[in-house]
C-alpha cells in the first residue's frame, strides 16, 4: 500500500467523521427545537384548558335538592358539552359524564346512570386518572348490585378494588369490599359476604370512621337476619344504631325496617308493627325506592304472618308495582315471591301459579351466577395485569423516542433489542397466564360434574327414603286390621303424622334449587323450545333428565306410577318423538 493511499484513507476517515459529528449536531439542534416548541405550545394549551376547566367546574356545581333543580343540573351539562364540542379535552369531558351519571343516580334512573358512567370510563383512561376510573367503577358496581346484575356489579367492583389498592386508598377499599359482600349475600354466599364486611370493618375501625362502621355493622346484622340468628341480628343492628352522630330519615327507616323482621319472626308482633311504622313515618320524609319497596314488603310480611291476607296482598302489590318502575329486579324477586305466597293462602292458585312462574325465572336469572363470577375474577385479574403492563409499555415507549432524539442512529440497534426482549417476556407472560385461565376452567367444569353426580344420588335417596315411608305406612295400616280401638287410633296418628312430614313441594323445591345450579339453561332452552309444556310436564322433564324411573318419580311427587305414564306419554307427544325410536330420556340427555 503506497503513502498518497493511506493518505487518501485517512482524509475519507476524518470526513466521515464530520459528517457523523455534522449529523449528531443537527438532531441535538432539532431535538431541542422541538422540545421548546412543544413546551410553548403546551403553555398555551394550559392557559386555554385552564379557563375552560374553571368555566366547566361552574356549570357542574350547581347542586339538585328537588325534581325542578334536577332539571336546571341537566341543563347545565348540556351547556357544558356544548362548549367542549370543538375542543379535546378528555378529563373535562370524563368530568362531564361522571356529573351526569351522579344526577341519574340521585334520581334512582340506574340504568341511565350505568350508561353515563360506562361513557366516562374511555375519557379517564386517556387522561389517566385512575382515582377517577376507581370511583366511576365503584359506582358502577353499586348501580349494577342495585339492578340485579350481580355479575356486572362483581366485575366493575373488583376494577375499583384494583384501582384503590393501587392508590392506597383505604376509604375505596373499604367501599369496595362493602359492594363485594353486598352481591356474595345476595347470592346467599354468607361466609364470603361475613368477610368482606368484616374487612370493610376493620378499615373504618383502623380509620375511626365512626359512620363506615356503623354501615358494616348494620350489613352484618343483615346476614345473620337472612341466617336465621334473630337475637345476634338484633345485636348488631342496635350497635349499628348507637354508632350513628347524626342520623337522618333514611337511616332512621332503615334500622326500623331491619329490626322489624327478627321481631316478627320471634313472634313479637306488636313491636315488629311499631318498627314498620316507624320506617313508614320516616321513609315519609324522604324518597329512596328500593327502602320503600322494603318497608311496602315488610307490611305484607306482617299482614301474612296474622293471616290477613287481603291486606298482605295490597302491599305486595303496591311493591311490585315499585319494583317494576325503577327495574329493581332484586327487589322485584321478592315482590312475585310475597304475592305467590298471599296467592296461595286465598286459594287463588292460578295467580299464585302465574307469580310463581315470574319468581322462578327471574331467580334462574339473577342468582345462576357463581361459576361466572369466579371466571368473572380471573378475567378480570388478567385485564388488570394487562392494563397495567400496556401503560408501563406506553411510558417505555415515550422514553425510547427521547433516547432516539438524544443519542441518534447508534442507540437504534440497542432500542430494538430492548423492545424484542419484552415482547418476548409479554408473550411468555400471557401464555402462562392463559394457561393458568384454562387450568382454573377445566377445574369449574370438573367440580359442575360432581354437583352433577351429588344431584342425582340426592334425588335417588328421595326416592329410597319416600318408598321406605310408604311401606312402613302399609305394614302398619296391616297390623292395624286387627287391633283394638285404641290402639287403632294411635296408628293411625302415627300414619297421618308421617303423611303430613310428606311434603312434597317442599321436596320439589329442593330438587328444583340444586337442579338449576348444575343445568343453569335447562328451563330457559325447554321454554324456548317447547312453549306449550305445562309446568308438571317441566318438572317431569328434570326428573327424566336425571335417569329416574317412573316409581322413583311417582314415590317423589306424591303421584301413582300410572299417572306417571300417563304423563310421559303426552311429553313424549308434545316433544314430537312419537314418530322416532329416541326415547325421552335420550333426548333429554342430549338437550
Amino acid at each position: 500500500m503506497t503513502i498518497s493511499m493511506i493518505e487518501s484513507i485517512k482524509r475519507t476517515t476524518k470526513e466521515y467523521a464530520r459528517t457523523i459529528k455534522v449529523c449528531l449536531l443537527l438532531m441535538a439542534i432539532s431535538g431541542a427545537a422541538m422540545a421548546i416548541w412543544h413546551a410553548w405550545s403546551q403553555s398555551q394549551k394550559t392557559a386555554e384548558y385552564n379557563v375552560t376547566e374553571n368555566k366547566i367546574d361552574s356549570l357542574l356545581s350547581f347542586q339538585a335538592t328537588d325534581d325542578s333543580s334536577h332539571l336546571v343540573a341537566l341543563e347545565k351539562i348540556e351547556l357544558a358539552k356544548a362548549m367542549l364540542a370543538t375542543k379535546d379535552y378528555p378529563s373535562l369531558m370524563g368530568k362531564i359524564c361522571l356529573r351526569e351519571a351522579l344526577v341519574a343516580r340521585s334520581l334512582h334512573q340506574y340504568p341511565q346512570s350505568i350508561n353515563h358512567f360506562i361513557q366516562a370510563i374511555p375519557f379517564f383512561e386517556q387522561s389517566g386518572d385512575d382515582k377517577q376510573l376507581a370511583r366511576i367503577y365503584y359506582y358502577l358496581g353499586s348501580n349494577y348490585k342495585k339492578t340485579g346484575d350481580f355479575n356486572q356489579s362483581f366485575e366493575a367492583s373488583l376494577k375499583a378494588l384494583s384501582l384503590y389498592m393501587n392508590l392506597a386508598d383505604q376509604h375505596g377499599l373499604r367501599r369496595s369490599y362493602t359492594n363485594i359482600g353486598s352481591i356474595y349475600k345476595y347470592l346467599q354466599l354468607y361466609d364470603k359476604a361475613l368477610y368482606y364486611y368484616q374487612l370493610a370493618l376493620n378499615i373504618s375501625k383502623e380509620l375511626n370512621q365512626r359512620e363506615g362502621e356503623s354501615a358494616a355493622l348494620n350489613n352484618i346484622g343483615t346476614i345473620y337476619s337472612q341466617m336465621g340468628k334473630k337475637e345476634l341480628a338484633l345485636e348488631f343492628y342496635e350497635k349499628s344504631y348507637a354508632l350513628k352522630e347524626h342520623i337522618s330519615p333514611l337511616e332512621s327507616a332503615i334500622y326500623f325496617g331491619n329490626i322489624s323482621g327478627p321481631l316478627l319472626a320471634m313472634g313479637e308482633t306488636t313491636k315488629a308493627f311499631k318498627a314498620l311504622k316507624q320506617a313508614e313515618y320516616f321513609l315519609g320524609q324522604t324518597f329512596e325506592p328500593r327502602n320503600k319497596i322494603s318497608n311496602l314488603l315488610d307490611f305484607g310480611e306482617y299482614h301474612l304472618y296474622l293471616s290477613q291476607n287481603d291486606s298482605a296482598l295490597v302491599y305486595y302489590s303496591e311493591a311490585l308495582a315499585l319494583a317494576k318502575t325503577y327495574q329493581l329486579n332484586e327487589r322485584l324477586l321478592s315482590c312475585h315471591e310475597g304475592m305467590m305466597k298471599a296467592y296461595q293462602a286465598l286459594r287463588q292458585f292460578d295467580l299464585a301459579l302465574e307469580h310463581q312462574t315470574h319468581y322462578l325465572n327471574l331467580k334462574e336469572q339473577l342468582y345462576n351466577t357463581s361459576k361466572s363470577i369466579e371466571i368473572a375474577q380471573l378475567d378480570a385479574d388478567f385485564k388488570n395485569n394487562h392494563f397495567k403492563t400496556q401503560q408501563a409499555n406506553e411510558r417505555d415507549r415515550y422514553i425510547l423516542i427521547s433516547i432516539i432524539l438524544l443519542l441518534g442512529l447508534l442507540s437504534l440497534g440497542l432500542i430494538i433489542l430492548n423492545i424484542r426482549h419484552k415482547q418476548k417476556h409479554l408473550r411468555e407472560e400471557f401464555l402462562i397466564k392463559q394457561r393458568f385461565l384454562e387450568k382454573q376452567k377445566i377445574k369449574i367444569e370438573k367440580n359442575l360434574d360432581e354437583k352433577n353426580r351429588e344431584l342425582a344420588l340426592y334425588s335417588m335417596q328421595l326416592s329410597q327414603q319416600q318408598q321406605i315411608k310408604d311401606s312402613l305406612m302399609g305394614r302398619i295400616r296391616q297390623k292395624m286390621e286387627n287391633k283394638s280401638t285404641p290402639v287403632k287410633t294411635e296408628l293411625q296418628a302415627i300414619i297421618n303424622e308421617m303423611e303430613r312430614e310428606n311434603n312434597h313441594g317442599a321436596v320439589w323445591t329442593e330438587m328444583e334449587h340444586r337442579f338449576i345450579a348444575v343445568y343453569p339453561g335447562f328451563y330457559e332452552k325447554l321454554t324456548a323450545d317447547f312453549p306449550n309444556l305445562t309446568l308438571n310436564e317441566k318438572r317431569l322433564c328434570t326428573f327424566l333428565k336425571l335417569n329416574m324411573t317412573t316409581k322413583e318419580i311417582a314415590s317423589i311427587t306424591g303421584q301413582t306410577p300410572h299417572s306417571i305414564n300417563i304423563a310421559r306419554t303426552r311429553l313424549r307427544k308434545k316433544l314430537g318423538l312419537t314418530q322416532t325410536e329416541q326415547t325421552t330420556d335420550q333426548f333429554l340427555n342430549n338437550f
